[in-house]
């Protein structure tokens, strides 16, 4: 008395399957293509030298490319400290030196901002050697 129906069979929609497996290789494809920028990899010349200007720029903010040293003590020289405003830092890598150039406003004795600039010598680590004012 327990009639049982057999359970109808649910088809599988193939169509439906091929197509998510398409749109799914698709995206694949396209996150490999998007992280590939095309680039032939680096040789170990051009790769130490990416990895020495990164260890150098440690010594540099990311925010404005200032020197943290020389900010430091250039800041220490001015009348007024707080009024120091960072304009430009540039540098160049000569080896066993890094010679940094930076420009910079700041309020003077009297009050008013003046331009002013800083040359500094450091070690590649961001060790600041020497430095000297340019408007001096």
């Amino acid at each position: 008395m327990n009639s049982q129906q057999p359970t109808p069979k649910k088809k599988v929609n193939t169509a439906g399957c091929i197509v998510s497996l398409v749109v799914l290789i698709l995206f694949v494809w396209m996150i490999s293509v998007a992280t590939d920028d095309g680039a032939p990899p680096l040789t170990k010349t051009q790769q130490d030298s990416a990895d020495r200007r990164e260890y150098i720029e440690k010594a540099f903010s990311s925010w404005d490319g200032s020197h943290h040293e020389l900010v430091k003590y250039v800041k220490g020289d001015l009348n007024d400290p707080e009024s120091f405003e960072h304009d430009n830092t540039v540098f160049w890598d000569l080896k066993d030196t890094v010679v940094i150039m930076m420009q910079y406003r700041a309020k003077n004795a009297f009050g008013g901002v003046i331009r002013g600039g800083a040359k500094g010598w450091a070690l590649p680590d961001g060790t600041l050697i020497r430095y000297s004012h340019m408007n001096d």
